[in-house]
Protein backbone atom coordinates (compact mmCIF):
# COMPACT_ATOMS: atom_id res chain seq x y z
CA UNK A 1 0.00 0.00 0.00
CA UNK A 2 1.07 3.78 -0.53
CA UNK A 3 3.31 5.18 2.15
CA UNK A 4 3.07 2.33 3.97
CA UNK A 5 -0.76 2.31 5.23
CA UNK A 6 -3.02 -0.97 4.72
CA UNK A 7 -5.23 1.06 2.57
CA UNK A 8 -5.27 3.86 -0.46
CA UNK A 9 -9.01 4.73 1.43
CA UNK A 10 -10.79 4.09 4.31
CA UNK A 11 -14.71 4.80 4.27
CA UNK A 12 -16.28 5.29 7.26
CA UNK A 13 -19.87 4.74 6.94
CA UNK A 14 -21.84 2.77 4.23
CA UNK A 15 -24.59 5.31 3.29
CA UNK A 16 -25.52 6.66 0.29
CA UNK A 17 -22.21 9.25 -0.35
CA UNK A 18 -19.65 6.78 1.61
CA UNK A 19 -21.16 3.77 -0.66
CA UNK A 20 -20.62 5.04 -4.27
CA UNK A 21 -17.38 6.32 -3.13
CA UNK A 22 -15.66 3.09 -2.10
CA UNK A 23 -17.12 1.70 -4.96
CA UNK A 24 -15.55 4.01 -7.22
CA UNK A 25 -12.31 4.32 -5.93
CA UNK A 26 -12.28 0.36 -5.68
CA UNK A 27 -13.30 0.28 -9.45
CA UNK A 28 -10.15 2.64 -10.18
CA UNK A 29 -7.80 -0.14 -8.25
CA UNK A 30 -7.67 1.77 -4.83
CA UNK A 31 -7.40 -0.86 -1.70
CA UNK A 32 -10.52 0.42 0.15
CA UNK A 33 -11.68 -0.44 3.31
CA UNK A 34 -15.26 0.53 4.19
CA UNK A 35 -16.87 0.12 7.84
CA UNK A 36 -20.20 0.23 8.87
CA UNK A 37 -21.73 -0.41 12.04
CA UNK A 38 -25.74 -0.94 11.01
CA UNK A 39 -26.55 -1.64 7.46
CA UNK A 40 -25.70 -0.34 4.11
CA UNK A 41 -27.59 2.66 2.02
CA UNK A 42 -27.62 4.38 5.70
CA UNK A 43 -30.60 6.83 6.33
CA UNK A 44 -31.17 7.52 2.51
CA UNK A 45 -32.02 3.91 1.74
CA UNK A 46 -33.08 2.68 5.05
CA UNK A 47 -34.70 5.51 7.06
CA UNK A 48 -34.85 8.35 4.38
CA UNK A 49 -35.63 9.24 1.11
CA UNK A 50 -36.19 5.52 -0.67
CA UNK A 51 -38.83 4.53 2.30
CA UNK A 52 -40.77 7.43 2.34
CA UNK A 53 -40.73 8.02 -1.29
CA UNK A 54 -42.53 4.58 -1.65
CA UNK A 55 -45.05 5.23 1.19
CA UNK A 56 -45.71 8.61 -0.20
CA UNK A 57 -46.39 7.01 -3.26
CA UNK A 58 -49.30 4.71 -1.58
CA UNK A 59 -50.90 7.87 -0.18
CA UNK A 60 -50.66 9.50 -3.48
CA UNK A 61 -53.12 6.38 -4.63
CA UNK A 62 -55.33 6.69 -1.75
CA UNK A 63 -55.34 10.64 -2.33
CA UNK A 64 -56.80 9.83 -5.78
CA UNK A 65 -58.75 7.41 -5.18
CA UNK A 66 -60.62 10.05 -2.90
CA UNK A 67 -61.10 12.16 -6.27
CA UNK A 68 -62.12 9.37 -8.51
CA UNK A 69 -65.11 11.11 -8.95
CA UNK A 70 -63.08 14.04 -10.93
CA UNK A 71 -61.78 11.62 -13.14
CA UNK A 72 -65.23 9.95 -13.95
CA UNK A 73 -64.82 6.49 -12.10
CA UNK A 74 -67.09 5.45 -9.11
CA UNK A 75 -65.05 3.93 -6.22
CA UNK A 76 -67.96 2.42 -3.86
CA UNK A 77 -66.73 2.58 -0.20
CA UNK A 78 -64.21 4.37 2.19
CA UNK A 79 -60.94 4.70 1.23
CA UNK A 80 -58.83 3.34 4.08
CA UNK A 81 -55.07 3.07 4.56
CA UNK A 82 -53.82 -0.66 5.25
CA UNK A 83 -50.37 -0.07 7.16
CA UNK A 84 -49.58 -3.82 7.31
CA UNK A 85 -49.44 -4.02 3.41
CA UNK A 86 -48.18 -0.34 2.87
CA UNK A 87 -44.97 -0.92 5.41
CA UNK A 88 -44.53 -4.54 3.73
CA UNK A 89 -44.46 -2.90 0.66
CA UNK A 90 -42.12 -0.25 1.53
CA UNK A 91 -39.73 -3.10 3.24
CA UNK A 92 -39.56 -4.94 0.19
CA UNK A 93 -38.96 -2.16 -2.35
CA UNK A 94 -35.76 -1.16 0.44
CA UNK A 95 -34.67 -4.88 1.15
CA UNK A 96 -34.26 -5.48 -2.98
CA UNK A 97 -32.35 -2.03 -3.21
CA UNK A 98 -29.90 -3.01 0.03
CA UNK A 99 -29.69 -6.76 -1.14
CA UNK A 100 -28.37 -4.92 -4.26
CA UNK A 101 -25.57 -3.03 -1.78
CA UNK A 102 -24.02 -5.67 0.05
CA UNK A 103 -23.58 -7.87 -3.46
CA UNK A 104 -21.83 -5.15 -5.56
CA UNK A 105 -19.45 -4.87 -2.16
CA UNK A 106 -18.90 -8.31 -1.57
CA UNK A 107 -18.09 -8.53 -5.10
CA UNK A 108 -15.30 -6.06 -5.44
CA UNK A 109 -12.19 -7.37 -4.78
CA UNK A 110 -10.41 -4.20 -3.88
CA UNK A 111 -13.14 -3.65 -0.63
CA UNK A 112 -12.35 -5.05 2.39
CA UNK A 113 -16.16 -4.82 4.05
CA UNK A 114 -15.39 -4.42 7.67
CA UNK A 115 -18.55 -4.39 10.19
CA UNK A 116 -18.23 -2.48 13.18
CA UNK A 117 -18.01 0.66 14.97
CA UNK A 118 -15.22 2.63 14.24
CA UNK A 119 -13.22 5.31 16.38
CA UNK A 120 -10.36 7.61 15.51
CA UNK A 121 -6.78 6.55 16.96
CA UNK A 122 -5.45 9.44 14.44
CA UNK A 123 -6.20 11.58 11.53
CA UNK A 124 -4.61 8.26 9.39
CA UNK A 125 -6.01 5.57 11.42
CA UNK A 126 -9.36 3.93 12.77
CA UNK A 127 -9.48 1.26 15.56
CA UNK A 128 -12.61 -0.93 14.98
CA UNK A 129 -13.41 -2.92 18.25
CA UNK A 130 -9.94 -4.66 18.61
CA UNK A 131 -8.68 -3.86 14.79
CA UNK A 132 -6.62 -0.66 13.85
CA UNK A 133 -6.86 0.45 10.69
CA UNK A 134 -4.66 2.88 8.48
CA UNK A 135 -5.41 4.74 5.21
CA UNK A 136 -3.66 7.69 3.20
CA UNK A 137 -7.08 9.37 3.14
CA UNK A 138 -10.11 8.73 5.64
CA UNK A 139 -13.63 10.02 4.72
CA UNK A 140 -16.29 10.52 7.17
CA UNK A 141 -19.82 9.61 6.03
CA UNK A 142 -21.56 8.58 9.22
CA UNK A 143 -24.55 10.22 8.73
CA UNK A 144 -26.45 12.23 11.26
CA UNK A 145 -30.25 11.19 13.45
CA UNK A 146 -33.36 12.96 14.66
CA UNK A 147 -32.95 15.81 16.48
CA UNK A 148 -34.39 16.40 19.93
CA UNK A 149 -35.90 20.09 20.21
CA UNK A 150 -36.13 21.79 23.78
CA UNK A 151 -39.12 21.33 24.57
CA UNK A 152 -40.73 20.62 28.20
CA UNK A 153 -41.81 17.24 28.88
CA UNK A 154 -40.74 15.97 25.54
CA UNK A 155 -39.23 12.99 27.80
CA UNK A 156 -41.98 12.23 29.38
CA UNK A 157 -44.26 11.68 26.56
CA UNK A 158 -44.19 9.20 23.58
CA UNK A 159 -43.43 10.83 20.62
CA UNK A 160 -42.71 9.35 17.16
CA UNK A 161 -39.54 10.09 14.87
CA UNK A 162 -38.38 10.30 11.46
CA UNK A 163 -37.69 6.49 11.77
CA UNK A 164 -40.65 5.13 13.30
CA UNK A 165 -43.06 6.94 11.48
CA UNK A 166 -41.90 4.48 8.37
CA UNK A 167 -43.52 1.63 10.80
CA UNK A 168 -46.85 2.30 12.53
CA UNK A 169 -49.10 -0.35 12.16
CA UNK A 170 -52.25 1.74 12.17
CA UNK A 171 -53.04 5.53 11.00
CA UNK A 172 -53.01 8.11 14.02
CA UNK A 173 -56.65 9.94 14.41
CA UNK A 174 -54.81 12.79 15.03
CA UNK A 175 -50.84 14.10 14.54
CA UNK A 176 -49.01 17.17 15.21
CA UNK A 177 -45.78 17.53 13.22
CA UNK A 178 -42.97 19.19 14.76
CA UNK A 179 -41.52 20.76 12.09
CA UNK A 180 -41.75 22.09 8.62
CA UNK A 181 -39.00 21.61 6.57
CA UNK A 182 -38.62 18.86 4.20
CA UNK A 183 -39.11 15.75 6.29
CA UNK A 184 -42.24 17.31 8.42
CA UNK A 185 -43.68 18.17 5.51
CA UNK A 186 -43.07 14.88 3.19
CA UNK A 187 -44.44 13.41 6.68
CA UNK A 188 -47.75 15.23 7.35
CA UNK A 189 -48.70 15.35 3.46
CA UNK A 190 -48.53 11.34 3.61
CA UNK A 191 -50.36 10.90 7.27
CA UNK A 192 -53.19 13.34 6.38
CA UNK A 193 -53.55 11.38 2.94
CA UNK A 194 -53.78 7.54 5.24
CA UNK A 195 -56.52 9.16 7.25
CA UNK A 196 -55.01 11.01 9.91
CA UNK A 197 -55.53 15.12 11.30
CA UNK A 198 -52.39 16.85 10.73
CA UNK A 199 -51.30 19.60 11.97
CA UNK A 200 -47.82 21.07 11.03
CA UNK A 201 -45.87 23.64 13.58
CA UNK A 202 -43.15 25.31 12.31
CA UNK A 203 -40.80 27.88 14.16
CA UNK A 204 -39.88 30.32 11.04
CA UNK A 205 -42.70 31.85 9.43
CA UNK A 206 -42.75 29.95 6.65
CA UNK A 207 -42.79 26.25 5.81
CA UNK A 208 -39.40 25.00 4.24
CA UNK A 209 -37.36 28.29 5.14
CA UNK A 210 -34.31 27.70 3.65
CA UNK A 211 -36.19 27.12 0.18
CA UNK A 212 -37.49 30.18 -2.24
CA UNK A 213 -40.72 31.71 -0.44
CA UNK A 214 -42.64 31.29 -3.47
CA UNK A 215 -41.91 27.52 -2.77
CA UNK A 216 -43.08 27.85 0.72
CA UNK A 217 -46.51 29.71 -0.32
CA UNK A 218 -47.26 26.86 -2.91
CA UNK A 219 -46.56 24.19 -0.13
CA UNK A 220 -48.43 25.59 2.33
CA UNK A 221 -51.42 26.32 0.00
CA UNK A 222 -51.56 23.06 -0.86
CA UNK A 223 -51.36 21.71 2.91
CA UNK A 224 -54.32 23.87 3.46
CA UNK A 225 -56.82 22.42 0.70
CA UNK A 226 -55.83 18.90 1.52
CA UNK A 227 -57.38 19.88 5.19
CA UNK A 228 -53.82 20.40 6.70
CA UNK A 229 -53.50 23.11 9.17
CA UNK A 230 -50.09 24.71 9.10
CA UNK A 231 -48.93 26.68 12.04
CA UNK A 232 -46.08 29.06 11.16
CA UNK A 233 -44.09 31.34 13.39
CA UNK A 234 -45.38 28.90 16.28
CA UNK A 235 -42.35 27.17 18.19
CA UNK A 236 -43.78 24.22 20.23
CA UNK A 237 -42.95 24.73 23.94
CA UNK A 238 -44.23 22.02 25.96
CA UNK A 239 -45.77 18.54 25.62
CA UNK A 240 -47.94 16.59 28.25
CA UNK A 241 -50.20 13.91 28.69
CA UNK A 242 -53.56 14.82 28.62
CA UNK A 243 -57.13 12.33 29.48
CA UNK A 244 -57.31 11.92 25.84
CA UNK A 245 -53.93 12.05 24.14
CA UNK A 246 -51.29 14.52 24.10
CA UNK A 247 -51.31 18.25 24.88
CA UNK A 248 -49.20 20.54 22.20
CA UNK A 249 -48.74 24.23 23.68
CA UNK A 250 -46.78 26.34 21.36
CA UNK A 251 -45.72 29.78 21.24
CA UNK A 252 -47.22 32.02 18.77
CA UNK A 253 -49.26 35.44 18.71
CA UNK A 254 -51.93 34.20 19.79
CA UNK A 255 -51.00 30.96 21.52
CA UNK A 256 -51.92 27.64 20.71
CA UNK A 257 -52.82 24.52 22.53
CA UNK A 258 -53.92 21.39 21.19
CA UNK A 259 -55.14 17.88 21.91
CA UNK A 260 -53.71 15.36 19.50
CA UNK A 261 -53.58 11.62 19.97
CA UNK A 262 -49.33 10.86 18.20
CA UNK A 263 -46.72 13.60 17.95
CA UNK A 264 -43.90 13.65 15.00
CA UNK A 265 -40.61 15.31 15.94
CA UNK A 266 -38.81 16.30 12.52
CA UNK A 267 -37.15 19.53 14.10
CA UNK A 268 -33.81 19.10 12.20
CA UNK A 269 -31.13 16.22 12.12
CA UNK A 270 -28.18 15.99 14.78
CA UNK A 271 -24.62 15.10 12.92
CA UNK A 272 -23.19 11.44 14.34
CA UNK A 273 -19.94 13.03 15.23
CA UNK A 274 -20.00 12.00 19.24
CA UNK A 275 -17.59 9.57 20.24
CA UNK A 276 -15.33 9.27 16.81
CA UNK A 277 -12.72 11.82 18.98
CA UNK A 278 -12.36 13.86 15.76
CA UNK A 279 -11.26 16.71 18.17
CA UNK A 280 -8.34 14.92 19.75
CA UNK A 281 -7.22 14.21 16.05
CA UNK A 282 -7.56 17.99 14.68
CA UNK A 283 -11.05 17.98 12.76
CA UNK A 284 -12.97 21.44 13.19
CA UNK A 285 -16.69 20.82 14.05
CA UNK A 286 -19.08 23.49 14.18
CA UNK A 287 -21.36 24.55 17.01
CA UNK A 288 -23.72 22.00 15.91
CA UNK A 289 -21.13 19.32 15.70
CA UNK A 290 -21.18 18.89 12.04
CA UNK A 291 -17.49 18.48 10.19
CA UNK A 292 -16.62 21.76 8.71
CA UNK A 293 -14.92 21.28 5.12
CA UNK A 294 -13.65 23.48 2.54
CA UNK A 295 -15.12 23.15 -1.44
CA UNK A 296 -13.65 19.79 -1.97
CA UNK A 297 -14.81 17.91 1.20
CA UNK A 298 -11.55 18.42 3.00
CA UNK A 299 -12.01 18.65 6.93
CA UNK A 300 -9.06 20.45 9.08
CA UNK A 301 -6.73 16.92 9.65
CA UNK A 302 -4.48 15.80 6.94
CA UNK A 303 -6.00 13.65 4.89
CA UNK A 304 -9.54 13.15 6.43
CA UNK A 305 -12.15 14.11 4.29
CA UNK A 306 -16.47 14.15 5.07
CA UNK A 307 -19.60 13.69 2.74
CA UNK A 308 -23.22 13.15 3.16
CA UNK A 309 -25.43 14.42 6.62
CA UNK A 310 -22.29 14.42 8.70
CA UNK A 311 -20.85 17.73 7.02
CA UNK A 312 -21.77 21.40 7.44
CA UNK A 313 -24.95 20.86 5.42
CA UNK A 314 -25.52 24.71 4.20
CA UNK A 315 -22.56 24.46 1.81
CA UNK A 316 -24.02 21.58 -0.24
CA UNK A 317 -27.72 22.77 -0.86
CA UNK A 318 -28.02 25.02 -4.12
CA UNK A 319 -29.96 27.79 -2.87
CA UNK A 320 -27.81 28.06 0.09
CA UNK A 321 -24.47 28.24 -1.84
CA UNK A 322 -24.87 32.03 -1.95
CA UNK A 323 -24.36 32.11 1.89
CA UNK A 324 -21.41 29.86 1.98
CA UNK A 325 -19.09 30.03 4.87
CA UNK A 326 -15.16 30.88 3.78
CA UNK A 327 -13.67 27.14 3.11
CA UNK A 328 -11.27 25.72 6.05
CA UNK A 329 -7.78 26.27 5.85
CA UNK A 330 -6.79 22.63 4.73
CA UNK A 331 -3.37 21.14 3.51
CA UNK A 332 -3.11 21.04 0.15
CA UNK A 333 -2.34 18.47 -1.57
CA UNK A 334 0.62 17.56 -4.03
CA UNK A 335 -0.65 16.81 -7.77
CA UNK A 336 0.94 13.71 -7.74
CA UNK A 337 -1.19 12.37 -4.44
CA UNK A 338 -4.22 12.73 -6.49
CA UNK A 339 -5.91 9.43 -8.02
Amino acid sequence: MSNGYDYDLLVLGGGMAGLPVAMKCAYSGMETALIEEDLLGGTCLNRGCIPTKTMLRSAEVANLARRSEEFGIDIDGAIEADMDVIVDRKDDVVETIREGAYENVEGNENINFVEGHGVFESPHKVCVDDRTLSAERVVINTGARPAKPPIDGLEDVDVHDSTDLLTLDSVPDSLAVIGGGYVGCEYAQMYSRFGADVTVFQRSERLLPQEEPEVSGVIESAFENEGITVQTGAPVTALAEADDGIRVDADADDDVSITVSDVALAAGRTPNTDGLRLEDIGVSLDDRGFVETDDSFRATADGVYAIGDVKWAADVHPLRSRRRRPPVSAPRERRGDQH
